[in-house]
């Protein structure tokens, strides 16, 4: 009998279980050395990181990166010039970011190469990198797409509801159709929001930020003879009749820069995280002069930036669509504020939405 029990508890146990790939860090796992370089035209895509790599941890999406300390930072081009990457005047908390200290040029055609001295003196180089031509026209387009959700009720299961939803797309012109193009991507936006108060002076208006609105890394490679190449962007419910601010930032980068950044996607996507900027096995251009045993993670690369942004008021589309019989989604109530329905968003019109 005890041995039936016994036997009745484990199949329990087993069936009210999850199982789940765990990479847990020990003390023994060996760290690597990461760097994460870029220069480009776009002033917030020029910098140098250094550190250690981290190993992924099922559920840890914020990883804690350790600052590697390097003697000097600088990036070449084959005509001689040097510019140098200095830190912050300022302390900061997390990664030291290396911004570049003098003023260069940054042209289609132009070679650059990355050099980085490490504290014990090795000397960790890129390959050469060329900047390649940037994208043409980038133009927008919505289309109708519908998902079931599930809405709560405070007396009862949820239910499900069709919801419409607008599908963003990116239609980027290539400079040269008949040549390969690779682009990095970044899709962002702003929402409005508008909620119903319950008092007269209410803050009824606020705006939420999506700095990554498509929810991962986009870097396509376009070797289609085709002149334009259609990147998703991302998505916005239809049923809201208030403006949304869409913006594309488009980097023209290697077709080397492009398979190593396509190679972080695919990782972030099998650990289930998007928020670590280097994943810690991946390998791209550099390598120490120094000590050519040593594997250095990480990249340098060169970014022509090109970019699109567009004011989309959905009342317009709702109007335009009338026979799609789309929902409209109607305000959530609130005593004073749209805060306490959206507290992640902002009351402040951001600058987009000042200059309407």
């Amino acid at each position: 009998m005890k041995k039936l029990l016994y036997t009745i508890g484990i199949i329990c146990l087993s069936m009210t279980s999850c199982i789940d790939e765990v990479n847990l860090r020990t003390e023994t796992q060996d760290t690597k050395l990461v760097i994460d370089a870029w220069i480009s035209n776009d002033p917030e895509m020029s910098y140098v990181k250094v550190y250690e790599s981290t190993p992924f941890v099922s559920g840890d999406f914020h990883l804690p990166l350790e600052d590697v300390p390097i003697s000097g930072a600088w990036v070449e081009n084959r005509n001689g010039f040097v510019t140098s990457f200095r830190p912050p005047s300022y302390p900061s908390h997390g990664l030291t970011v290396y911004s570049p200290f003098e003023e260069y040029d940054f042209e289609p055609g132009d070679q650059f190469k990355l050099i980085v001295i490490l504290s014990n003196g090795d000397r960790v180089e890129s390959d050469w990198q060329e900047v390649h031509n940037p994208a043409g026209r980038i133009a927008f387009d919505y289309e109708l797409s519908f998902q079931t959700v599930f809405i709560d009720r405070w007396n009862g299961e949820p239910f499900p509801q069709r919801r419409e939803y607008w599908d963003f797309n990116a239609r980027i012109e290539k400079a040269n159709a008949q040549e390969n193009h690779n682009y990095y991507v970044k899709a962002s936006g702003i929402e409005q929001l508008y909620t119903a108060g319950l008092v007269e002076n209410c803050t009824c208006t606020c705006y939420l930020s999506y700095p990554n609105l498509n929810y991962s890394l986009t870097a396509v490679n376009s070797s289609s003879p085709a002149s334009t190449y259609t990147v998703p962007m991302g998505r916005m419910e239809a049923g809201r009749n208030t403006r949304f601010y869409l913006k594309a930032d488009v980097y023209s980068v290697s077709e080397q820069a492009a398979a190593y950044l396509s190679s972080i996607g695919v990782q972030q996507t099998n650990t289930g995280s998007i928020f670590d900027p280097m994943p810690f096995k991946i390998s791209g251009n550099l390598r120490n002069t120094d000590n050519p045993e040593q594997e250095i993670l990480g990249q340098f690369s060169t970014a022509y930036h090109t970019s699109f942004d567009e004011m989309i008021n959905r009342a317009t589309l709702f109007s335009e669509n009338r026979d799609k019989n789309i929902k409209l989604i109607y305000p959530a109530s609130v005593t004073g504020s749209c805060l306490e329905e959206y507290p992640e968003a902002d009351t402040s019109p951001p600058a987009p939405f000042r200059m309407q």
